[in-house]
């Protein structure tokens, strides 16, 4: 649990401040989803994907520089353009409305069992 809240607070890198202070939140929501929505094993990856979806759906800077660091979305140069973000081969939802930073850990879990229950 350590290195995943050592790792939440290192995406909210434009707001440090806010990253102390709501990591370990953030991590609970993400261990609460995972002990009660899936049964089995769940490797790095799924829980970093989980991750950016919970963060995505808090404060979209700090979901980008996480999915930067996690090689969840990677940014795409074109000449003559400026660069670009996308998700990379995992298929992230964008979220259906943004979470206040005062809510529980179980509105997180709630929204996020919604949307996947809706296919959104």
């Amino acid at each position: 649990m350590g290195g995943l809240i050592l790792s939440i607070a290192e995406a909210f890198q434009h707001n440090k401040q806010l990253g102390a202070q709501v990591a370990w939140d953030i991590a609970f929501s993400v261990l609460d989803i995972v002990a009660t929505d899936y049964r089995r094993a769940l490797s790095s990856d799924d829980i970093a994907m989980i991750t950016h979806r919970c963060l995505e759906r808090y404060d979209k800077a700090a979901a980008l520089s996480y999915g930067l660091q996690h090689r969840l979305v990677t940014g795409e140069r074109r000449p003559g353009r400026p660069t670009t973000f996308g998700a990379s081969s995992v298929d992230v939802p964008a979220p259906a409305k943004q979470v206040s930073p005062y809510q529980s850990h179980r509105t997180y879990r709630d929204t996020y069992r919604a949307q996947d229950e809706s296919g959104h």
